[in-house]
């Protein structure tokens, strides 16, 4: 979410609305591979695609179990 949409919201965080907007055509992602580099931006929308989703999932599953554990154990 850019910063200029979130102005007239009532918010305590001073770093969101502090954050600078950027432009698309200066962001790039890739996808790294030992023999490929695929990049992971939609050209027409100028938003990175979903390539990547399943694992970002598995890895926050990963982190709320570690995260129950540290609760559990306080």
């Amino acid at each position: 979410m850019f910063s200029n949409q979130i102005e007239g919201f009532l918010t305590q965080a001073d770093d969101l609305m502090d954050m600078q907007s950027l432009c698309a055509d200066e962001i790039s992602a890739y996808l790294m591979a030992e023999e490929c580099e695929h990049s992971l931006m939609d050209s027409e929308s100028q938003l990175i695609d979903d390539t990547l989703l399943e694992n970002f999932n598995a890895l926050s599953v990963l982190y709320d179990q570690m995260r129950g554990i540290e609760w559990e154990h306080r």
